[in-house]
């Protein structure tokens, strides 16, 4: 199953992971989660809640699950969104969103498998395990990821070529030189039989 993630308020229409803007005038989002196959049960999680649904739909659209967020106050600084479908066809799927936070501000420009994408402080990119992707900034930044998604590279310099590793990797990114901002890519990868985007 494949996991469309849609924020019409934002004009943001992916593929297994995004990254979406603060929402600082409401606090509220509604996103819509759809996958290409029936959903029998989902999860979403955040670092603060888990809500669960059997047999979701969207009025009478069962590949459709529709979520109006608005996040705690815990939720606000630096807590993605975790999405799991299953059906009873063993189908398997996920959802990754990041928000963007005033943490993380430094631009960055991440290609990853057909995707070249600009980001403002905060960027996505899943892919298969071993896939080549890159990272890229106008300035010097340095990084120290943890042992199990370190990079085949320095960790000082302006680009990073890095392959995807099992599960989920973040990495920071941080300027050399003041005012020192921030960037953060959450990276997924999955197996080549896996059925999950």
């Amino acid at each position: 199953m494949n996991i469309g993630i849609v924020c019409k308020e934002f004009n943001i229409d992916r593929v297994g992971m995004a990254v979406i803007p603060a929402n600082p005038s409401h606090g509220n989002y509604v996103i819509e989660f759809e996958a290409d196959a029936k959903i029998d049960y989902v999860e979403f999680k955040t670092c603060s809640r888990s809500i669960t649904a059997t047999d979701p739909k969207v009025v009478l659209n069962r590949k459709k699950y529709l979520v109006n967020y608005s996040p705690n106050e815990l939720e606000l600084v630096d807590c993605p969104v975790h999405l799991e479908a299953y059906n009873d066809k063993n189908m398997y799927s996920s959802g990754f969103v990041s928000f963007e936070n005033p943490k993380y501000i430094l631009p960055a420009k991440v290609i990853c498998g057909e995707d070249t994408v600009g980001y403002n402080g905060s960027s996505v990119c899943q892919g298969r395990i071993g896939a080549i992707e890159k990272i890229s900034f106008d300035v010097e930044v340095l990084t120290n990821p943890i042992k199990e998604c370190a990079l085949e590279g320095p960790q000082r310099g302006k680009e990073f070529i890095y392959r995807i590793k099992r599960g989920s990797c973040d990495y920071i990114f941080i300027e050399t030189k003041p005012p020192y901002r921030k960037h953060k890519l959450d990276v997924f990868g999955w197996e080549k039989n896996q059925s999950i985007l």
